[in-house]
């Protein structure tokens, strides 16, 4: 299942980042990111709602936006 991204999801995408990512980001992030970018956030979640992974996206000041995939381990960003 996919959905958007609810503020009760930022702890266990935190955890999902750990496991997935090689960059290490604040617990914080993932809050500010769904308060800049509500609808740049998307959750696959099981099939009892659990999130098992994310792709987050967030706009920079310079025009471009940055993009994590924990499916594919992937931090980048597109200008």
């Amino acid at each position: 299942m996919i959905r958007p991204m609810r503020p009760t999801d930022c702890e266990e995408m935190y955890n999902i980042a750990l496991r997935s990512l090689k960059e290490i980001f604040l617990p914080e992030v993932f809050y500010g990111f769904f308060n800049q970018w509500q609808n740049g956030q998307i959750i696959s979640c099981d099939f009892l709602g659990k999130p098992i992974g994310f792709i987050c996206c967030t706009r920079l000041f310079d025009g471009g936006c940055r993009i994590m995939d924990t499916g594919k381990g992937l931090s980048f960003l597109i200008h």
